[in-house]
């Protein structure tokens, strides 16, 4: 394998198994080979993740859970956890900053890019590199994790998916025809089921068909507008292989609820859950030493969804402030119709320690010292990283996974 690599680019995409389910079993290692929804317990709820035990039974996500209840007679039901998602997927992520590479790009809270053309020699094959982090992700974290291995980012993304779980997969200069062009056009990475059944009317049902098709083609460039010619050049093994690390900065927090039994209309029922979704996004601000200049709520009904923002004249990140604007919003949003859930974010983020940064107060390793002596006494104190210092700041926004903390 290692040949079709040696002077190109290698790209590997991680992909964890079954994320949310996953996390619960790393937490309760008793959950392990058992039939496990992640799901809110309601007569409306739809699965968000399912444990392959339970997609064994022909059950499927995104199924209703009375559906799925149907066909896995031992279903355990948990419901979802963002807090030890969040948690996991930084753990995943600052593992593999420490021990393999900084050149990663964040895809979701459960995928990663890694530019591993300058670091796969050392394992002797790029085989052995993955295989090592595979083995080191089960052996630490007990995340279990399919590997696609490719010359760019779209093919590891379409080989991870190939053998899934615990998969490593290749997709290489001299197999991608093979692989990719026979697949039905719905498993291209980034054509949903509207987009499909457009191309199948036009006579695409294979990824070979598109790959085959002019990227001059009116009927084509009708369906991916200016996006034409990324979609068959994808096809053809030609795309992007540059890790974005921008892709990793964080662009908004927010938090949301579904309503328990599935669905509300008492004013003070909603201004209750309310309230404590300004203080969670609020929480993950001030952890994060961040602040914000715009407020966003967005309402679930039954078959569609209302969002409002608005853009503030200063920053903010106190539970306070977010829950006087959120109720602003939600006085001008919300009819007093019943909702199924509700949605908090702030966005246009700043650095709270941007200021220190460009003071001189770190200039001195004697005052570094002191400062470092204070920090540490406060979060001490707090029980918590309240606060840090430049130094650590820089570094901290560097290697940490910023987008789903």
């Amino acid at each position: 394998m290692n040949d079709n690599f040696k002077s190109n680019k290698v790209i590997l995409h991680i992909d964890v198994d079954s994320f949310f389910v996953s996390c619960e079993v790393a937490l309760r290692p008793e959950l392990l080979n058992k039939q496990v929804a992640v799901s809110t317990d309601t007569h409306k709820s739809i699965v968000t993740a399912l444990s392959y035990e339970a997609k064994a039974k022909g059950a499927k996500v995104p199924w209703k859970l009375s559906l799925v209840k149907k066909h896995c007679k031992d279903l355990i039901i948990l419901e979802p956890n963002m807090f030890l998602y969040q948690n996991y997927a930084k753990k995943i992520y600052d593992f593999l900053i420490k021990n393999y590479s900084d050149s990663i790009q964040i895809v979701s809270i459960d995928e990663w890019y890694i530019d591993a053309t300058k670091i796969w020699k050392k394992f002797g094959s790029i085989n052995n590199l993955a295989s090592h982090i595979q083995e080191q992700l089960w052996k630490k974290l007990l995340m279990p994790v399919s590997i696609g291995i490719s010359y760019n980012k779209f093919l590891a993304k379409m080989a991870t998916a190939i053998n899934k779980p615990k998969g490593i997969t290749f997709i290489t200069y001299n197999n991608f025809q093979e692989i990719l062009w026979p697949m039905d056009i719905t498993n291209y990475y980034g054509i949903g089921k509207v987009m499909s059944k457009k191309l199948i009317e036009i006579g695409i049902k294979t990824i070979g068909d598109l790959a085959n098709r002019n990227i001059s083609d009116i009927d084509i460039k009708k369906i991916f507008l200016n996006q034409t010619e990324v979609f068959i050049n994808n096809a053809n093994g030609i795309g992007d292989s540059l890790i974005k690390l921008d892709n990793n900065i964080l662009n908004s927090i927010s938090n949301e609820i579904t309503f328990m039994n599935g669905f509300s209309d008492n004013h003070k029922e909603v201004h209750l859950q309310l309230r404590k979704l300004c203080h969670k996004v609020s929480s993950r601000l001030i952890e994060r030493n961040i602040c914000g200049s715009h407020v966003s709520i967005n309402l679930k009904l039954d078959n569609q969804r209302k969002s409002k923002s608005m853009k503030i004249n200063k920053l903010i990140n106190s539970e306070e402030d977010i829950f006087v604007y959120a109720s602003k919003l939600m006085k001008s949003l919300w009819n007093e119709e019943a909702i199924i859930g509700i949605g908090v974010a702030i966005s246009k983020l700043e650095n709270s320690f941007q200021n220190l940064m460009d003071q001189s107060l770190f200039e001195e390793q004697k005052e570094n010292s002191k400062i470092d002596n204070i920090i540490q006494n406060v979060n001490s104190k707090m029980n918590r990283r309240a606060l840090m210092s430049g130094k650590e700041f820089t570094k901290y926004k560097k290697a940490t996974q910023n987008k789903y903390l």
